[in-house]
């Protein structure tokens, strides 16, 4: 069955992100492109953001990035549309001593909730949804007025793809 909700994540791409689940935090496995690019991605917004505060993680998988930001002061929550991620990330941040929340969730739930944030992340999660323009707009309905949102992505180069998304995530 087919998501056409606005901005949602593809079914498929939920499904392949549980199946991953258990060996997200395995730094030679299928995310070893993320764990390296982590410090890069974190210390960006960690560089951009003077004060520590409320911190919204949209897509945060098993919550590499939602724990680097926990470790830098903010107070996270990180949601991910996938269930079994959310549980993974939960167990890691717990072995690791971290105060920081998970939750199942989308972006447009938290909308629904009337939630907003002073920064928004959603790092490597553009390329996952049904309508990149409709999740952008959700994103910005999630901010506090004056709030910073960061967004990343691969670069579209074929050499990008190919270490990037298929090496990530169908070789490794």
């Amino acid at each position: 069955m087919t998501n056409t909700q606005p901005g949602s994540a593809l079914p498929d791409e939920i499904a392949k992100f549980n199946r991953l689940a258990a060996e997200w935090w395995d730094p030679a496995g299928p995310m070893a492109p993320l764990h390296a690019m982590n410090p890069l991605r974190t210390g960006w917004v960690d560089s951009h953001v003077p004060e520590r505060g409320r911190l919204l993680d949209v897509g945060c998988g098993a919550g590499l990035a939602a724990e680097a930001f926990a470790q830098m002061g903010f107070d996270v929550l990180g949601i991910d549309a996938a269930a079994d991620p959310i549980a993974a990330a939960t167990a890691h941040a717990e072995d690791a001593g971290l105060s920081l929340v998970y939750r199942v969730a989308t972006a447009e739930a938290l909308v629904a909730e009337c939630m907003r944030f002073p920064v928004v992340t959603a790092l490597e999660v553009i390329e996952h949804v049904t309508d990149p323009a409709q999740f952008l707009a959700l994103l910005s309905r999630l901010l506090e007025p004056g709030g910073s949102l960061f967004i990343s992505t691969l670069n579209r180069t074929l050499r990008s793809l190919a270490v990037g998304k298929i090496g990530a995530e169908y070789i490794a």
